[in-house]
């Protein structure tokens, strides 16, 4: 700091330093307050994806998957069948695109085919789709009369009622021979899925 007696040559360097100073502090602010702004602004902002329903269930949850399901066919026998509310499961079904690709065919399996086949069977055995599971067999679901063709060709109907190929105009034909009663749920959805005619975009990847 230039002081009264100093020269004026020391003067005028120590303001000229005071100010190159000043200078670099104002700078470093600006700078700052810059890098602030951009990490902060919506573009730069990283919003966490939201979590999949699968990501939704505890690792260690045995219960009912939700209806976001990996869309693998066929099911596996031990896992247990989707637990949904009619209205809920249609309305998910329904949004699924018609799929094209291998993805969406997968998509469209565990979305729509999967949950309007429990819906059939719910519908068939007059039990609410929540209390149904992979293991049941159609011969402890069936009422009235034994498991037999006319069980059988009732469950068909059901299952065609259904839609369960929608978007697509696909039907399941009926079974060439009478199923076994030790029929699984699960299995049963693997014959629907072989019997639909005519042959969907997506019948190739389901197994």
């Amino acid at each position: 700091m230039p002081t009264k007696n100093s020269s004026p040559l020391t003067r005028k360097a120590a303001t000229a330093k005071a100010t190159t100073t000043k200078k670099k502090t104002i700078n470093a602010k600006k700078k700052a307050a810059s890098t602030i702004k951009k990490k902060t602004t919506p573009e730069n902002v990283f919003i966490a994806p939201p979590a999949t329903a699968r990501e939704l269930v505890p690792a260690g949850d045995k219960t009912d998957r939700s209806i976001s399901r990996s869309a693998s066919l066929p099911m596996r026998a031990s896992e247990p069948v989707l637990a949904v509310t009619p209205p809920a499961a249609l309305a998910a079904a329904e949004a699924t695109p018609v799929p094209n690709t291998q993805a969406e065919c997968l998509i469209w399996m565990g979305q729509s085919f999967h949950v309007r086949v429990l819906l059939a069977i719910s519908d068939w055995a007059g039990e609410p789709v929540a209390t149904l599971t992979a293991t049941m067999t159609l011969g402890e679901l069936a009422k009235g009369t034994p498991w037999g063709p006319g069980q059988q060709a009732r469950l068909v109907n059901a299952t065609n009622s259904r839609a369960v190929f929608f978007p697509f105009a696909s039907t399941m034909l009926p079974p060439s021979v009478l199923l076994p009663a030790a029929t699984k749920v699960a299995q049963w959805e693997r014959v629907a899925w072989r019997q639909q005619d005519p042959q969907t975009p997506c019948f190739v990847f389901g197994g």
